[in-house]
């Protein structure tokens, strides 16, 4: 029996069209269009990225403005630390929570200054991707990312905490180095969760650290 699959595809190329056609001439990242996998596995390890980086010499005339990749397929060297995790038992699959194609990540941070209404119709759309996704467990793989789905908070002029973006509580580290999705109405709740930084790359986990996760 074939394991459960969710096509991004088919289910989400209208709204992220509608996202990237109102957004396009705004910056030259979004020119690029957007690229997202085609398909995610259901009761899989879910690796969660922040965005796919850009190269210039992959986009052809008729993907220049919506690309589903097959990750099995065009995987690449990027992907090649998350492959040791799966396995028959336990497929692995990935979201990036951003669409856009951006290498530098400070470049995100400046879309969020200056398009912000554009990164949170972003997430809007990748939580939805999230809660139908029906992970067995998520890894949360990029400090920026850990911000936005939820883990980060902040603190007011009063002291008081806020959980924004995409609004995930988390509670307090269980033995297992894992927190778990608190929301009462979330698709995820009590799903563990690991934060910890990118697997592959020059920031990436240390082997230490990548053998204890």
């Amino acid at each position: 029996m074939s394991a459960e699959k969710l096509d991004l595809e088919k289910k989400y190329k209208d709204e992220f069209d509608k996202l990237f056609s109102r957004l396009e001439p705004l910056l030259p990242q979004l020119e690029r269009g957007y690229a997202m996998p085609k398909i995610i596995e259901k009761n899989a390890i879910l690796f969660v990225g922040l965005n796919p980086s850009y190269d210039p010499g992959s986009l052809g005339e008729t993907d220049r403005y919506s690309h589903f990749y097959h990750l099995d397929q065009e995987a690449g060297r990027y992907f090649k630390k998350f492959r040791e995790f799966g396995s028959a038992e336990h497929p692995w699959t990935h979201l990036d929570l951003l669409a856009i194609r951006e290498t530098k990540q400070n470049k995100v941070r400046e879309i969020e200054t200056n398009n912000l209404r554009f990164i949170w119709d972003n997430l809007e759309l990748s939580k939805k991707i999230l809660e139908a996704s029906d992970p067995k467990v998520i890894v949360v793989a990029n400090t920026l990312a850990r911000k936005y789905i939820g883990k980060d908070r902040f603190k007011d002029h009063s002291k008081k905490e806020h959980n924004v973006w995409m609004g995930y509580d988390f509670g307090k580290i269980q033995n297992d180095g894992t927190f778990r999705i608190g929301n009462k109405d979330s698709n995820l709740k009590g799903i563990p969760v690991f934060f910890t930084s990118m697997l592959s790359g020059q920031r990436a986990l240390d082997l230490g650290s990548f053998e204890r996760l």
